[in-house]
């Protein structure tokens, strides 16, 4: 929907003496439609091996169900998905099944680190 067709609704809304619903509803639909889309998850098989890190999802791990976690492929060896943030550990030899790109950071922090 672009900004003109939700101008044009407006005023239909307003010409036909729209209830004060029926405006809150477009409100809802415009604030839906502007929302980042969140990807949904993909087989592990379709995952950068670059080095990038990605959202991975584990279904059982170390006593977890359903474990997410940030990891990178590390080509060590034959490779290996990494848990970024732990200074190298991988997660027992088990393959993560799927994955999401990560979201971008936000902008203000960002900005804060480049202050330290």
């Amino acid at each position: 929907m672009t900004d003109k067709d939700t101008a044009l609704i407006r005023i239909w809304l307003e010409d036909a003496g729209a209830s004060a619903e029926a405006k809150w509803a477009l409100e809802r639909i415009e604030s839906r439609l502007t929302q980042p889309v969140v990807p949904e998850w993909r087989t592990i098989d379709s995952a950068p091996k670059d080095g990038t890190q990605i959202l991975a999802f584990y279904p059982y791990w170390n006593g977890h169900k359903n474990y997410q976690v940030v990891v990178h492929w590390c080509g060590w060896g034959n490779g290996v998905w990494q848990i970024s943030a732990s200074g190298g550990n991988i997660i027992d030899g088990k393959e993560p099944t799927h994955w999401k790109p990560l979201p971008q950071p936000p902008i203000q922090a960002a900005k804060d680190e480049t202050n330290v």
